[in-house]
């Protein structure tokens, strides 16, 4: 069940507590575009911190529609202290301020996509009680994003990173992490790598100033995905999607992420999930078969969301 925000009512918050009262493993996402999220009123925000206080695993995410740039204004954030897990979505563009972030103490798991620069470490401070961390790179702009942060945060056992390499030297001081998982970015030595021994250590495409130590890896975790690391090849994006038709449609290349996925499986199956991990915006849709995948629209929305896809097979296939 999609509950989305801001048009849900106190009544409709109530009856779902009731639902969830009976039906405790009812899959929900409570979600909310990210820059109408203002606009939820005050009677609704008190009703969801209420729902997130009886039933802490319900989470709330915030996701960008590709055609708005506007900054987010996460004020309203402050009215839900009960909250334990939260996303922001898909490309959020930039953040007003991330002081309402902070005080989210009882935060147990975050994923950030934020397109625009900001200091995460501010953000971090507030979160001691972090369990679960997933940092994907938006475009060039959020690439200047220090993540040292993450040495503060003591209970931290999950981590993944995607693209951000600045202050990343601070995974050594991350003694809780039991699983970790780097994509696309650059080590400032393998001595940055937590030194206690890991339950998952994955590397897809990470490199480092020297030579890739394959012995010493397979020894920092009982279990350890090396992907593209013989060459550090990037992912090959001209070749997991083709370039858009003049008159309205590209292919998505399923042989070539079977390859990845380790998976037969067909343009259904990738339609499905893709469908669901980057919902195509209105106009846009999938056109699947057995064998081929096609993504149909208007040039100007397929050129947008082709862009949101790649990030988002490249994270699908990091997992």
């Amino acid at each position: 069940m999609i509950v989305e925000l801001p048009r849900a009512r106190v009544e409709d918050l109530k009856t779902l507590a009731d639902e969830l009262a009976d039906q405790p493993d009812m899959s929900v996402s409570l979600q909310c575009l990210s820059d109408l999220f203002c606009t939820i009123p005050a009677d609704v925000l008190v009703a969801l911190n209420r729902l997130y206080q009886a039933v802490p695993h319900l989470g709330l995410r915030l996701y960008s529609a590709m055609d708005h740039q506007a900054p987010v204004d996460l004020d309203n954030i402050r009215a839900l202290p009960e909250l334990q897990h939260l996303e922001l979505h898909y490309g959020v563009p930039a953040i007003v301020d991330v002081a309402p972030l902070s005080t989210l103490r009882r935060l147990k798991t975050a994923e950030l996509e934020i397109r625009a620069a900001y200091p995460l470490g501010a953000v971090l401070k507030g979160w001691q009680d972090l369990e679960e961390l997933t940092l994907i790179r938006e475009g060039k702009s959020s690439k200047a994003v220090d993540v040292s942060g993450i040495a503060g945060l003591a209970k931290l056992r999950d981590l993944y990173v995607m693209g951000y390499a600045k202050g990343i030297s601070a995974l050594a001081e991350c003694s809780a992490l039991t699983s970790l998982r780097l994509q696309s970015l650059t080590l400032p030595n393998w001595h940055a790598l937590p030194p206690q021994s890991l339950d998952l250590l994955r590397l897809n495409a990470v490199k480092g100033p020297e030579p890739v130590p394959f012995a010493e890896l397979h020894q920092r975790a009982t279990r350890v995905e090396l992907i593209r690391m013989d060459k550090t090849l990037p992912f090959d994006r001209a070749r997991a999607l083709s370039k858009i038709a003049a008159d309205g449609w590209f292919t998505i290349d399923i042989d070539y992420l079977n390859g990845f996925h380790d998976d037969e499986w067909s343009g259904h199956d990738w339609a499905n999930v893709l469908s669901h991990a980057c919902p195509p915006p209105e106009g846009v849709t999938f056109d699947p078969e057995a064998g081929s995948l096609s993504v149909v629209g208007a040039r100007t929305d397929l050129s947008n969301y082709q862009l949101h896809l790649l990030v988002t097979i490249a994270a699908m296939l990091s997992k």
